[in-house]
């Protein structure tokens, strides 16, 4: 991922928050003019003003739902265009099929070769629950549950992917564990990379 944006290639960060994320890239060495900070809510100033960096981090902001891009000419004149697209903690607010339409919608900006990054809650065994602090139902993946989703979105979109995920502990995270205790016991972060062919 790092060569690739070493090499001039595009970067979208869906649900960027302040561009943390975007900043470690940069801090490793890729350049910010060709990477895009996407969010429903813009946090962009804040971060600016946490990181001191508004005149060296070129990285642009759209405000935006991504599941309503047609509404938004900036986001919309992006599908095709992204080589990473890192989507973290975002895909794990919907049930299995509010999961497959915003992948489906990330798909839109990916093209051959474009790689999807991230993380979100997981568990060891894949399952539907009720989120205790929101209410709301959301999917909860394994590995096997979430490369069953991306094949959906792959032929729901024509195209096709492979798919890389991980279950990790809090601990191998280096997360204490008593800060997740409001999670189910047998949740997990589940981090992925996924390729399309």
């Amino acid at each position: 991922m790092l060569q690739t944006l070493k090499s001039g290639g595009t970067y979208m960060d869906v649900g960027c928050f302040i561009g943390a994320d975007m900043r470690q890239l940069v801090f490793d060495g890729a350049p910010s003019g060709e990477m895009i900070g996407v969010d429903i809510v813009s946090h962009w100033e804040v971060g600016c003003e946490m990181y001191c960096d508004r005149e060296s981090f070129k990285a642009q902001f759209v405000e935006a739902d991504v599941l309503k891009s047609q509404h938004s000419p900036k986001l919309s004149m992006l599908k095709g265009q992204m080589d990473v697209i890192n989507v973290s903690a975002v895909l794990h607010q919907w049930e299995w099929n509010g999961q497959v339409e915003a992948a489906r919608e990330i798909a839109a900006f990916s093209k051959p070769g474009t790689l999807v990054v991230g993380y979100q809650i997981g568990n060891i065994n894949a399952k539907e629950e009720t989120n205790p602090a929101t209410k709301y139902k959301q999917q909860r993946h394994d590995p096997e549950s979430f490369a069953k989703m991306w094949a959906e979105v792959g032929e729901a979109t024509g195209t096709t992917w492979k798919v890389e995920a991980w279950l990790r502990s809090w601990e191998h995270l280096g997360w204490d564990g008593d800060d997740q205790k409001w999670l189910g016991k047998d949740d997990r972060v589940i981090d992925f990379v996924v390729t399309r062919l």
